[in-house]
Parts: C-alpha cells; structure tokens; sequence
C-alpha cells in the first residue's frame, strides 16, 4: 500500500502515487508508442469527445500490452481505495510543446482515472487539479501515477512550453461498489 491515505482522495479527489510503475511497464508502453507513431498526429486544437471517434483517432488501446498493464493497476487501485472497480477503457497522447488542456472534467467511463508519464523531454509537462484545497499543479515522474476523480474534479494542462515531447497514458475505471 503506498504512503497516504485514501481519505485525501476522498476529501480532495485526486492523490499521486509516486514510483509504483514498474520499468518494464514503462518500456512496454514506450515500445509499443513508438512501434505505432502513425496513430498519433494530433493537434492543439483536437476533441476526440467532441465527436463520433473511432480508435485510431483517440487512441483507445486494447492491444497489448495495455489490456495486461490495466490488471496490474487496477489492483493498485483496488487496494488502495478498497472499492472494486471496472475498466471502461485506457488511452494515450502524445503531446508536443505548445499544446494544452482545457480545463474540463471528465465523462462517466472516467468516474476513477488516473494519468502517467511514459516519457519526456527534458521536462515533464505538469497537470492541474482544481481540488478543495484548491489548484494543485501535480508534477509526475516516469514511474508515478495520478489518480483523480475525473468526473467530479476539474483538470487540465496549461500551454506546454516545457515538454519537446512527452508520452502520457490515461486508465479509466468505475467504481462497481457505489455505482448506483
């Protein structure tokens, strides 16, 4: 169980782990992002939701090794919160400097999300939370994973004028135990 208690994410909707991704997650996730580069020629001003998609314009994985990865954290999860949860679905972007997140929340699939760097250059790109605590800018390292209540807590990415290039990954869940 890593340090904290699910009560901060109970009171303020989001909590980062630090460091519970193992390397060869990271280097399976990165392998297969640069075995498949084609898929991910998106602008700033791109709103995959926005519109009907299909899964090669948001990136919805369910190949390997992303079916097997979601497992792992799901168990983290689990554990952590003592809910079970579902998987809806896990997406990636790949983000260039001079892109940025809305400030939005997230649709039902996402009700427990969580977000983690796979890579980047030199700096990662930080996201913010708009909590009860008030705006949090989360800071995450390859190995970390944020998670946050995506429907209820307001996030985004301000303009990236520090990351060349990062990788990032999204895993989306539902709480099956306090889904009504």
């Amino acid at each position: 169980m890593p340090a904290g208690s699910p009560l901060h994410y109970d009171q303020f909707g989001y909590f980062n782990f630090n460091d519970v991704i193992p390397g060869f997650m990271i280097d399976g996730m990165f392998d297969w992002y640069s075995d498949h580069r084609e898929r991910f020629n998106w602008r700033s001003d791109d709103r995959p939701f926005d519109k009907t998609f299909t899964i090669d314009d948001t990136g919805l994985f369910n190949d390997a090794p992303f079916i097997e990865y979601t497992d792992y954290i799901q168990a983290i999860l689990e554990n952590y919160l003592g809910h079970r949860l579902h998987p809806t679905y896990n997406m990636g972007r790949v983000y260039n400097k001079g892109i940025k997140m809305e400030k939005h929340i997230d649709r039902a699939p996402c009700q427990v999300s969580i977000t983690l760097p796979i890579a980047y250059r030199p700096m990662n790109w930080p996201i913010n939370i708009d909590s009860k605590k008030g705006t949090r800018e989360v800071q995450q390292h390859v190995g970390d994973m944020l998670l946050y209540k995506g429907c209820e807590v307001l996030h985004y990415r301000k303009e990236n004028t520090i990351a060349d290039i990062q990788y990032q990954h999204y895993f989306h869940f539902i709480d099956i135990d306090t889904e009504e």
